[in-house]
């Protein structure tokens, strides 16, 4: 079985960049709907928002920095935030190296 395949079928680990605000919390809602298959989900939000938790198919999940769901690494992210928080991480998320 393909990489590509198999993470269809597994789930992926999705990065909700500004998972506290309007839009981040519509996002959640409608990968809920549609039951996108997330495999783990990292919600990020500023540091104001760390160590809160979003809901997410029934769970509570804590909200992280984005240099911890850099680090996780994460198959697909979703960006929210405004162009001056989104920039920085943009650059980190796409390196090379990271595919």
């Amino acid at each position: 079985m393909s990489q590509r395949t198999q993470g269809r079928i597994q789930g992926r680990t999705v990065a909700v960049v500004g998972a506290t605000g309007l839009v981040g919390r519509t996002m959640l809602k409608r990968l809920e709907a549609r039951k996108f298959p997330v495999k783990k989900l990292l919600p990020v939000a500023s540091e104001k928002s760390v160590g809160k938790t979003v809901t997410f198919c029934g769970e509570e999940v804590t909200v992280m920095s984005m240099e911890a769901a850099i680090a996780a690494a994460p198959d697909i992210a979703l960006f929210s935030a405004g162009g001056e928080t989104r920039r920085p991480t943009l650059h980190n998320l796409l390196r090379p190296e990271r595919w």
